[in-house]
């Protein structure tokens, strides 16, 4: 029987995406009870049949043991004609400055959050929102993207290979007498 491994969509997001250098301006100080306030304040104003909160799990077999990714998802909102996942983020950046310069974690986390929840339905798409709020003074932007489950597949992949290679360094280096 292979061990089993668990790992947090975001931290393995930020593992794979994490990069740049040491400028500090990009990522701005909120404290934590204000991202808490935003999440719940836009959740409360979404229309009815909004989930929060919708965990979501999946597993990737690798030769020697067995990965389990997982988290939950800020929000989902299913219609008749798609299923919109949403990531909330709370900034102090201008909407101006996200839009010119995405944040690869933020949209990471959305795209392996939609592909963990297309996988466990059987979606051929999902609609992927990244909701940023700005608590000084109170506003929200989203910004959309239409992702189809083969786009998906390929950005999670690739996260998850990389992840793994990390995983089978480390292992090697722990364990020198089996190489």
């Amino acid at each position: 029987m292979k061990p089993t491994f668990s790992i947090a969509v975001r931290t393995l997001v930020e593992f794979v995406l994490r990069g740049g250098d040491l400028r500090s301006d990009f990522w701005t100080s909120v404290q934590a009870i204000e991202g808490i306030r935003a999440h719940q304040r836009i959740q409360r104003k979404r229309p009815e049949g909004y989930e929060a909160e919708v965990p979501v799990q999946g597993e990737v077999e690798h030769e020697d043991f067995i990965l389990s990714i997982g988290g939950r998802i800020d929000g989902v909102l299913r219609t008749d004609n798609c299923v919109r996942i949403e990531e909330i983020k709370t900034t102090r950046l201008s909407f101006d400055t996200l839009e010119a310069n995405p944040n690869p974690i933020h949209w990471g986390q959305a795209f392996c959050y939609a592909y963990l929840l297309a996988r466990q339905e059987s979606l051929p798409r999902v609609d992927v929102q990244l909701t940023y709020a700005h608590p000084d003074p109170w506003r929200t932007r989203t910004f959309s993207r239409e992702m189809p489950i083969e786009k998906l597949t390929v950005f999670f992949n690739d996260m998850v290979s990389q992840y793994l290679e990390w995983m089978a360094v480390s292992a090697r280096w722990v364990r020198p007498s089996d190489w």
